[in-house]
């Protein structure tokens, strides 16, 4: 980026405002914390200083008062935080406004800066090296790019040995183990390490998505026994690190999934490989055609999250989330979530009644601390309904412009003469409106 594009780029900052939707009054509230936090806040000589936790406390609170921080990469939100904090002001005292103001500072100075290029690792546990590169490559279609180079596998597998040393010493466990995976490098670009890391893992999950996505539809009932495993077959690895582009580990701080899952066997990537690139690239051309691109990766992607956990409750419970969200019905009441999930079955009943079903279990688990003997099976049954669905959200978007309109989609007659006599009176409208 040249000097002149970072100029312009000045010129076009958005400004973060408070939060003031869902009946939220986040000025109110951040004036209110911001009063607190000045009891505990003293300013001397140009230096700033807190007593006691309540800075994390309030830090934690402003965060939902701001509108859309959740999109900045977590290095930037604490730094930008921090440095708002400590800006020395001139009475001594911090205002809720002033805060604010010193924020988009941060904010400003982030986005100004140049992407630079990293390494992402992560591994894939997976069978075949070969075939995993094969479908890995469309991470190219996410703003990323596969990395294939011998060398600097070598210093990467290094650095990561030495990252997992350090995890085994600070928890005091026994030997974490890489066996049964395959590392993956992604070229990425980030302002800081944390949008790199975002950029990365979103790029891999994505693909991971439409696999697994393939995959689970097929399998309809699942009641096993041991250890409790995930529904989806091609699962991250435990450790995920940020290289420059030597394989040099870029900072101390590294990502690691919780749990520090032992993988014992691998999924078979190069049975049906031909198959999978189709698929990848039927999914693709989809999300290139659709006006909710952005919708519709996120919700493969909290699909792929629900059904990547160990824990069966939390994985259905963040599968009914994620059942709302393709409906567009979080705001509305669960009969017309059954209702618009309905519309994709030849038996639109018997999706209303596994719905109801369905519906009592998650409000139950909610609500209790019960641990639910079937939730294997609910888990399956829930997939029932949000698959079909997620594939409708992905096909039938070309000419849908947000979510509000997939869901007064979904929400349209099943019979065609309905639909026919509802476009016919709507004509009549234009009509009278156009003279």
């Amino acid at each position: 980026m040249t000097k002149r594009k970072i100029l312009e780029s000045k010129k076009h900052h958005k400004s973060y405002v408070w939060n003031e939707s869902d009946g939220r009054n986040g000025r109110a509230t951040a004036d209110y914390f911001t009063g607190l936090l000045n009891k505990n806040r003293t300013q001397k000589s140009g230096k700033v200083e807190y007593t006691g936790m309540i800075l994390d406390e309030v830090q934690a609170i402003l965060f939902s008062c701001i509108k859309g921080t959740e999109k900045l990469p977590q290095d930037v939100l604490n730094g930008g935080f921090t440095k708002a904090f400590f800006r020395p002001q001139k009475n001594g005292r911090l205002s809720s406004e002033l805060f604010l103001s010193a924020f988009n500072d941060c904010v400003r100075d982030y986005e100004n800066e140049v992407p630079r290029k990293y390494v992402f690792s992560t591994t894939i546990a997976v069978q075949d090296s070969k075939a995993l590169s094969g479908l890995f490559k469309y991470v190219n279609k996410f703003g990323a790019k596969l990395l294939t180079s011998v060398n600097l596998k070598r210093k990467v597998l290094g650095e990561r040995a030495a990252c997992l040393r350090h995890i085994q010493q600070q928890e005091n466990i026994g030997e974490i183990t890489e066996k049964f995976t395959e590392l993956l490098l992604i070229q990425v670009s980030g302002r800081s390490v944390w949008e790199a890391y975002q950029s990365g893992k979103r790029a891999v999950d994505l693909v991971r998505s439409i696999l697994n996505f393939q995959i689970n539809k097929h399998a309809q009932l699942r009641v096993s026994s041991g250890s409790r495993q995930p529904v989806n077959k091609i699962l991250s690895g435990i450790l995920h690190t940020i290289h420059d582009s030597k394989g040099v580990l870029q900072t101390e701080c590294f990502w690691h999934e919780d749990n520090y899952p032992v993988f014992t066997n691998r999924y078979n990537l190069s049975k049906d490989y031909e198959k999978r690139v189709s698929y990848l690239d039927s999914i693709l051309a989809m999300l290139k055609r659709s006006k909710l691109r952005a919708e519709c990766e996120g919700a493969l992607l909290r699909y792929n999250s629900s059904l990547d956990q160990r824990d069966w409750v939390g994985s259905f419970k963040d599968l009914w989330s994620t059942f709302e969200y393709i409906t567009d019905t979080g705001k509305a009441t669960y009969d017309v979530t059954l209702q618009r999930a309905s519309t994709a079955f030849a038996d639109p009943q018997y999706a209303a009644e596994l719905g109801k079903h369905l519906r009592t279990r998650r409000n139950a688990l909610v609500h209790s601390s019960f641990e639910e003997p079937n939730a294997e099976i609910l888990i399956y049954q829930l997939k029932r309904l949000v698959e079909p669905t997620l594939l409708r959200l992905l096909r039938n978007t070309p000419q849908l412009l947000n979510m509000q309109e997939f869901g007064a989609y979904l929400s349209q007659p099943r019979s065609v003469e309905q639909l026919k006599r509802s476009i016919y009176i709507q004509k009549a409208a234009i009509r009278y409106y156009s003279t």
